[in-house]
């Protein structure tokens, strides 16, 4: 059983990987947003699936050989299961958007209303993960408050980026 050190490394492992996976879809569903006119269910269901199912490939991929040829051996059990559970982050990432372009599908709200949602709760969430990340690491606000200033910019940068090849 690991200790709680542990625990909390493989949770800021997960994380950091749900992080990544919730960047890379929030640029996709802009840019879903901005392209709303041809956009179907299918392709924004391709869009999120495929695009999870990458990244999630290629983090592990990533791992895997990174580990091999710093060690110079295959990962051991523990640490491959450690890393799958850490790798799952890119997966649940997708969750939000799966289940609204769902209730899209059904009917019930437009894909455009769909990824709108979708873009709000990724902002939202990712707002509320800078500001705690800030409240715990500074104890003066002026600080906390210039950090989640300086997080924004970077994010909205990477977003950028992102959106850029799209």
């Amino acid at each position: 059983m690991p200790d709680t050190n542990e625990k909390r490394e493989i949770y800021a492992e997960f994380l950091s990987e749900r992080i990544y996976g919730a960047i890379t879809l929030l640029a996709v569903n802009i840019s879903l947003l901005v392209n709303i006119s041809t956009v179907t269910i299918g392709h924004a269901y391709a869009m999120v699936i495929f695009t999870t199912l990458g990244l999630w490939a290629a983090s592990l991929f990533a791992f895997f050989m990174s580990y091999k040829i710093v060690h110079g051996q295959l990962i051991p059990r523990a640490k491959l299961a450690r890393s799958v559970i850490a790798h799952r982050g890119i997966l649940d990432s997708a969750l939000p958007s799966i289940i609204l372009l769902t209730v899209a599908a059904f009917g019930i709200i437009s894909i455009e209303t769909a990824l709108i949602t979708d873009v709000v709760l990724a902002m939202t969430t990712m707002a509320v993960m800078t500001i705690q990340a800030s409240k715990s690491t500074y104890s003066n606000i002026k600080n906390a408050v210039i950090s989640v200033a300086i997080q924004f910019v970077i994010g909205a940068a990477i977003i950028g980026i992102k959106l850029a090849i799209h």
